[in-house]
């Protein structure tokens, strides 16, 4: 776009920067089971983790040309050292952890020239029902990566969850389901049953695991994401016994919904080079970030509970170098805030992206949890470990607002406003997240590399 363009766009904004203000059942799914094969004595548990489905948290990671596997890996290692376990009463502390895993997580997933979304809510919440069955070492390993102790897991989400299903109006939406293998030889422990149905209000199935369940674990995916997610298991293996699923869905407005005269094409540069034709919403914001790596804005939805927030690298920096610094900007994000204008240009782009996070999590720490040895003695009466986590995140951000969708599921088998105006162009790769100004912590982080 020129700039003649984009100020003519810009003029348009009305001059009003915001307006006013603006969620223990133990189901039974039993079929006729046709007649099963005998299952090795192993039994592994299975991940499949989708991300939330509307207004989600995402970040879009550029990774330099020049040494990014190297730098990544330091940097991955720099966060894993920082990573401690906190089992105290502070809320802000625990959710401190929670960031720094949200930023683990990310810089493992990220692959030079490539978007990346993940749900840290989604991902912590699945884990954190699987924790309720750990013992020893194996549970040890999922605090030390989570960085939360398992009671404040279950504290924290718990009272998230409960917040949630109270407010009618929350445009975000989370649901948790435990799908159990109808077997006589296999029985599931009453307190691991009701520790997730009390603390996650997780629904249990009981389903012979054969074709009619693979439908009914896909449909309810996709119903609690509102069809953002869908197929979030492709089979059900023989020797599967379990699968702990989460669902998280976001669907809102801005609190200022763009305007025809506000929109203009312009040119996205993308991480790999090449450019694309894009349209651009321009807007003027009241809330600039400034870090040491990165500017940019935040940008709240109707209600203002949640915002959309973007960072954009200096032009020596790095989205790596962004990632970096997420753990103390989420920490002490009010310290990164200046209320001050920022004329605001956000490209329209919608994305998936999908992940099996088995690699991702051994490489952060917790990796007995996939091994034959692993202990999840208080989960059943069979020795289970973990196979997959599969993750699915969706996320369409466009001038009505943002629709983010994520499911996450695990699978068990035996074994002054105006007066100086700042600018943030986002026409080239950023970080970006969903944010809830609540609680202070980010549901959705992803990195747009290219459109």
């Amino acid at each position: 776009m020129s700039k003649d363009q984009m100020f003519d766009a810009i003029a348009h904004i009305d001059e009003n920067l915001v307006d006013e203000c603006l969620n223990g059942k133990i189901k039974d799914v039993r079929r006729e089971a046709t007649a099963e094969k005998k299952v090795p004595i192993w039994r592994k548990i299975v991940f499949a983790c989708a991300v939330p489905v509307a207004a989600l948290l995402i970040i879009f990671v550029l990774l330099p040309a020049i040494n990014s596997k190297q730098t990544k890996l330091s940097l991955l290692n720099k966060l894993i050292s920082e990573t401690t376990v906190y089992a105290g009463e502070s809320k802000e502390e625990a959710l401190k952890q929670a960031g720094i895993f949200g930023a683990k997580l990310l810089c493992a997933c990220m692959t030079e020239n490539e978007n990346a979304l993940v749900s840290p809510l989604s991902i912590i919440t699945a884990l954190g029902m699987t924790a309720n069955g750990a013992e020893g070492q194996t549970l040890a390993e999922m605090e030390q990566v989570l960085g939360l102790s398992r009671e404040n897991m279950n504290r924290l989400l718990g009272l998230f969850i409960e917040g949630l299903e109270k407010d009618e109006n929350s445009c975000l939406r989370i649901a948790n389901s435990i799908w159990i293998k109808d077997s006589p030889d296999f029985v599931v422990k009453d307190a691991f049953l009701q520790t997730n149905t009390g603390k996650y209000n997780a629904s249990v199935f009981k389903a012979p695991f054969d074709g009619r369940t693979l439908s009914d674990i896909n449909s309810w995916v996709d119903e609690k994401t509102y069809g953002m997610i869908k197929n979030i298991i492709n089979d059900i293996p023989p020797e599967a016994m379990m699968y702990l699923i989460n669902a998280l869905a976001f669907d809102a407005e801005w609190a200022r919904i763009y305007k025809v005269e506000n929109i203009t094409t312009g040119e996205f540069k993308n991480a790999d080079g090449t450019t694309k034709t894009v349209d651009f919403m321009h807007s003027y914001e009241s809330n600039y970030l400034k870090t040491a790596s990165a500017t940019g804005f935040v940008k709240d939805y109707k209600g203002l509970r949640y915002s959309f927030i973007a960072l954009l690298p200096n032009k020596n920096k790095t989205v790596v170098d962004v990632v970096a610094e997420l753990p103390d900007f989420l920490a002490n994000f009010d310290r990164y805030g200046e209320y001050s204008g920022v004329q605001v240009s956000l490209p329209k782009f919608s994305a998936e992206y999908s992940v099996e996070l088995s690699e991702q999590l051994k490489i952060l720490g917790m990796k007995q949890a996939f091994a034959g040895e692993a202990d999840f003695s208080s989960m059943s009466n069979m020795p289970l470990f973990i196979s997959r986590v599969i993750h699915k995140t969706f996320i369409e951000v466009n001038e009505r607002g943002t629709r983010a969708g994520a499911a996450t599921g695990v699978e068990a088998t035996n074994a002054g406003v105006l007066n100086d105006i700042k600018k943030v162009i986002l026409d080239r790769p950023f970080v970006y997240m969903l944010y809830d100004n609540e609680t202070k912590m980010p549901f959705f982080i992803g990195v747009e590399n290219n459109i």
